[in-house]
């Protein structure tokens, strides 16, 4: 079976976080939530409760990944660590979406 990984990051500024609500609001009614795909996000510590809950509310089997960014620039480069991803070998194609983005 082909995996394929949609990611997308989300740092610092907590009102993003409403962003990300209304990206994966838009996944669970339009896309393709099957197994085939996972969606990931990748954020701060202090963001992974919201997130979670988004996901619950939501009833999307998410995955969450945090790192620990110091500045901005780290944050807007978060996007191209997807390759250090400990699961990243299990997915055939990968595709980022920006958290303003709906589907």
């Amino acid at each position: 079976m082909q995996k394929n990984l949609i990611y997308s990051c989300v740092f610092f500024n907590e009102k993003y976080i409403h962003l990300i609500y209304l990206l994966l609001k838009s996944y669970a009614l339009f896309g393709d939530t099957s197994k085939e795909n996972d969606f990931l996000i990748i954020c701060n510590h202090e963001f992974q409760r919201n997130i979670q809950s988004i996901f619950d509310d939501l009833q999307l089997d998410g995955k969450i990944w945090c790192l620990n960014l110091n500045t901005k620039f780290d944050a807007c480069w978060s996007r191209y660590k997807i390759f250090e991803y400990e699961y990243i070998d299990l997915y055939d194609r990968i595709l980022y979406l920006d958290c303003d983005i709906l589907i």
